[in-house]
């Protein structure tokens, strides 16, 4: 055909599927021949192979080692494809077979032969794609994975692994997508090499995760995420703890306190699961004690048609002569109470346990039991089944399928499991924590089908990757176990969360919320699914629906003072602060000595108010020796610049021995040469001030050099420029701040950011920029309020402009900031 009779170019968008044969050009050509005949043998047998050539929709080109098939009918074709070829591969363990697919324009062209065929870029990117992958991989790119996230059947199968320089320096995103009976769950070698990762697999971590969520310390591994620890305002930055703040006893300002929520309504089947009693002599067996009553909390949990108290609260009333159970069931709002007994001696387990009617004090139901310890899983399931035909629950197929399984069939790696929490709930050190990660490696190690130790060493590796090690690489760990978990048991209600707190951790939230909703479903009476769906919630802007599940969340753990703190948030962030006030009241009844609830009480007095006096008696009434994290001595420092005693603040910071401070919501901690020039500012003092900001900007760059896409990081990076009088970058990075983290995408923290641009163009000397960005704020939920506005010294260069003081007259009033 003649350039001129060339018919023009009609691209089409098709789904393509490229496959090879893993290290093909080291076999004999025999042995080519043999597996190219095998592999479109196992092709053409597909569903979708026959469905698509029937319709007229698919082309197929031969590669040499391997064949690509074009689809033209939907872009789930070629996933649902490559899906069935990887199961039939279970039975052809020479075919070593990767997989990539894409969407993209493909042009219909004469081959060699005169043949119509086709060409194009589609078919070129699926090639580049699967060139990423090993044998086994199912790699797909972002536009074909971003055709299937709308689609629940796709969501929990599919791993984000990062965008990657392929063939002509050109780069792609990559996903990986697995289900359990399909696929690699690894990360592919190369993509291990261009991340610079050391390579780890994902069904056994070189280093697996530590711990987990168990329970009690669910505050610990979601207080990042929903941001809701006691906050201080450093112009206009929240300050919150990245670690769990400890409950120490201490000198503490009295508070208004309401132990009990009002309950007119106590549901008939409501039940709280109390510590049983440890009668074994040996006291290293207390553990074992713990671990009976918590899985038979965790069994009854599982069934929607109960209201189950969560484990933080019950733990408050242990087994002893003070313990009231009409009034523990009143504190709680239950009807019934679950108690017992467990003694262990050698291999074998005696367990008491009685269900008790609070409100008429009659017993319902009591039996022991004395078997041997492997026998316990049966016990504690039989346990839950008794209590559960008292109240007359309904149990779905599911539910009483879900009580009856046994996690492990192997009794040794249940003692280490059990062991691993008990540990977990009471770890404060980062050596406890070890010792919970090396406890629970020993347990996968005795049992390598143990799910659910795997589904709880991966939430602990999301909670480190918080507190204690924000590494890319660690996350990356706990992906893969989570994911290692599902495909060992792919309806796990726990592995689901596990992986929702890893999409959590990456800000992906419809993810997240994905297989939160998943684990929600298997764990109706867990208070951590419902207060991350509520951080998730708040953050997507749905206030209400947020509020409904953390106050659903207090409902189910009504002791536990980070749920109220976390409802208190939602509260302050529509200036409900009598609310507000109200809920943290609940918070330090709960927990009298959890310091950042105190702290967040105080904080509410500012926000409503500008009233300093609250904080300053708190802080007053704390010891100087008494500083978890920095916390009290940054409390005490920006205390001191409202109240611009700056000298003293100065003083503050140089008498610590730290060298940061407690981070803001998103981001690094604050390093201390950042605070110290932020006081000089104020002090006008500019030698000093230059010379902190320098210090702090090294620091500053050094950390988005390492995080370049955390919109903290350059919030205050932006705020140092300003201070250093460097209008143009500071501007710069505050616009940047903005940019990433854009109050579309992020309700809670994205209005954060556009206050921090509002501060920086302040210093600059921006006014006419500034005033319509705190007005955005003072109208936005998680906005400024004008207390804050008049106490905070960022803002005194407007105090002279009319505008300003026009704005401040105009909210003053408004029911938003009253």
């Amino acid at each position: 055909m003649s350039a001129e009779s060339k018919p023009d170019l009609r691209p089409e968008i098709a789904h393509v599927l490229f496959m090879d044969i893993v290290e093909y050009s080291k076999l004999s050509i025999n042995e080519q021949s043999e597996l190219i005949d095998q592999l479109s043998e196992i092709a053409r047998g597909t569903e979708q192979f026959h469905a698509a050539e029937a319709a007229g929709k698919l082309s197929r080109l031969p590669t040499g080692d391997g064949i690509a098939l074009v689809f033209f009918n939907n872009p789930e074709a070629p996933v649902r494809c490559a899906l069935e070829i990887s199961s039939k591969l279970a039975t052809h363990p020479e075919l070593r077979l990767r997989m990539g697919i894409h969407s993209g324009p493909v042009n219909e062209v004469l081959d060699v032969n005169d043949r119509s065929n086709v060409a194009g870029a589609g078919i070129d990117i699926a090639q580049r794609v699967m060139d990423c992958g090993d044998a086994g991989h199912i790699l797909l790119s972002k536009r074909s994975a971003d055709d299937l996230v709308p689609y629940k059947q796709w969501r929990s199968s599919l791993q984000e692994l990062g965008e990657f320089e392929v063939k002509h320096g050109e780069r792609i995103s990559i996903f990986n997508l697995f289900t359990g009976e399909a696929g690699n769950p690894r990360l592919p070698a190369k993509l291990k090499r261009r991340s610079g990762e050391r390579p780890i697999s994902a069904a056994v971590p070189s280093r697996p995760p530590a711990s987990s969520t168990f329970t009690g310390r669910k505050r610990a591994w979601i207080i990042a995420a929903v941001a809701a620890v006691a906050a201080c305002i450093i112009f206009g930055l929240f300050i919150f703890s990245r670690t769990t703040l400890p409950r120490l006893a201490r000198p503490s300002v009295p508070t208004p306190g309401r132990p009990d929520l009002p309950r007119a309504d106590i549901p008939s089947k409501s039940i709280a699961v109390l510590p049983f009693e440890n009668l074994s002599k040996d006291e290293e067996n207390a553990f074992f004690a713990g671990g009976v009553q918590d899985e038979i909390l965790t069994d009854l949990a599982r069934i929607a048609d109960l209201k189950v108290i969560s484990r933080t609260s019950v733990m408050k009333y242990k087994s002893g002569p003070e313990r009231n159970l009409r009034d523990v069931a009143k504190a709680l709002g239950v009807a019934h109470i679950v108690e017992g007994s467990v003694q262990r001696a050698g291999g074998r387990v005696r367990v008491n346990a009685q269900l008790i009617d609070a409100r008429s004090d009659s017993h319902l139901w009591a039996e022991h039991y004395d078997r041997d310890v492997a026998d316990v899983f049966a016990i504690q399931s039989e346990i839950a089944q008794a209590i559960a035909d008292q109240l007359q629950a309904k149990l779905s197929p599911t539910e009483k399928a879900s009580v009856e399984a046994r996690p492990t069939q192997n009794a040794a790696a249940y003692l280490l499991y059990l062991q691993a929490l008990d540990t977990w709930r009471h770890s404060q050190t980062n050596e406890e924590l070890r010792q919970v990660e090396a406890t629970l490696e020993k347990a996968y190690a005795a049992d390598s089908s143990f799910a659910l130790a795997l589904a709880r060493l991966s939430i602990v590796e999301s909670f480190l990757y918080l507190n204690k090690d924000p590494l890319p690489g660690r996350l990356e760990k706990a992906r893969a176990t989570a994911n290692e978990a599902l495909r060992l048991q792919p309806n796990l209600p726990e592995a689901h969360m596990a992986l929702g707190q890893v999409y959590l951790r990456e800000h992906d939230y419809e993810r997240a919320l994905a297989e939160l909703t998943v684990a929600k479903a298997g764990l109706p009476n867990d208070s951590s699914v419902f207060l991350s769906l509520g951080a998730i919630e708040r953050r997507q802007g749905r206030w209400s629906q947020s509020t409904a599940d953390t106050e659903k969340a207090t409902e189910l753990d009504p002791k536990d003072a980070f749920l109220w703190m976390n409802l208190a948030t939602n509260y302050r962030a529509f200036r409900q602060f009598p609310r507000a006030a109200d809920v943290l009241d609940r918070a330090c009844a709960a927990e009298p000595n959890f310091y950042a609830a105190q702290l967040q009480r105080a904080q509410i007095h500012l926000d409503w108010k500008g009233d300093l006096s609250r904080m300053d008696e708190l802080l007053s009434h704390t010891p100087e020796t008494f500083d978890p994290n920095g916390l009290a001595t940054l409390f005490r420092f920006h205390l001191r610049l409202f109240q611009r005693r700056y000298n003293e603040a100065i003083d503050l910071l140089k008498k610590s021995p730290l060298d940061r401070f407690a981070g803001i919501r998103t981001g690094g901690p604050y390093p201390k040469s950042f605070l110290l020039g932020c006081a000089y500012f104020f002090l006008k003092d500019d030698i000093n001030t230059r010379s902190a900001f320098e210090a702090a900007r090294g620091i500053l760059e050094n950390g988005i050099r390492e995080e370049p896409n955390d919109a903290a990081r350059h919030a205050l990076l932006g705020w140092t420029y300003a201070g250093l009088k460097r209008k143009k970058d500071a501007v710069r990075e505050g616009k940047r701040a903005v940019e990433l983290l854009p109050e579309s995408a992020d309700a809670f923290d994205g209005p954060l950011m556009i206050l921090v641009l509002a501060q920086i163009y302040t210093l600059v000397g921006d006014f006419d920029s500034a005033l319509p960005l705190i007005e955005h704020s003072l109208c936005s939920p998680a906005g400024i309020t004008v207390p804050l506005l008049k106490l905070d010294p960022v803002w005194d260069p407007l105090r002279n402009d009319p505008r300003f003081e026009r704005l401040l007259a105009k909210f003053e009033t408004s029911p938003t900031n009253s």
